[in-house]
């Protein structure tokens, strides 16, 4: 589903942009369900992550819509920095898509604590999680 949106950017950039960026359009943020196919990829998302949360294959706890907003903002962002021609010289952006997916999920199995949880120290890789206690 993540990739036909991002599919969707490449093969339609200007009714792309004309949904997802100009700001000179209206919102459609409140009246998103009058549009059929932007309810059932939301609906379709939510229950696939659903399922994964039930298999076991995702956190007990996750939110699933806080998930599937992370996911479609992964995918928008990339297709916003193609649209924008801001990609790196040599840098694919269907590959950087695709492990925008990846990076995501992967950032969603985990079981990090809730941010004001803990400590607020850096990490390993020197960047400040709060709630997360810091790599020795």
């Amino acid at each position: 589903m993540l990739g036909r949106f991002y599919r969707f950017s490449v093969e339609q950039p200007q009714y792309f942009a004309l949904v997802f960026l100009d700001t000179d359009v209206p919102k459609i943020s409140q009246e998103y369900q009058r549009f059929g196919l932007m309810t059932e990829i939301r609906a379709q998302l939510l229950g696939r992550l659903t399922a994964c949360v039930a298999a076991g294959l995702l956190p007990a706890g996750l939110d699933v819509q806080v998930a599937g907003r992370l996911l479609f903002l992964s995918v928008l962002g990339v297709a916003s920095i193609r649209l924008s021609h801001r990609i790196a010289p040599g840098e694919d952006p269907d590959l950087l898509a695709h492990h925008a997916i990846d990076v995501t999920l992967a950032g969603l199995g985990t079981q990090a604590a809730p941010l004001g949880s803990g400590r607020n120290e850096p990490d390993a890789c020197g960047v400040h999680v709060q709630g997360r206690p810091a790599s020795s």
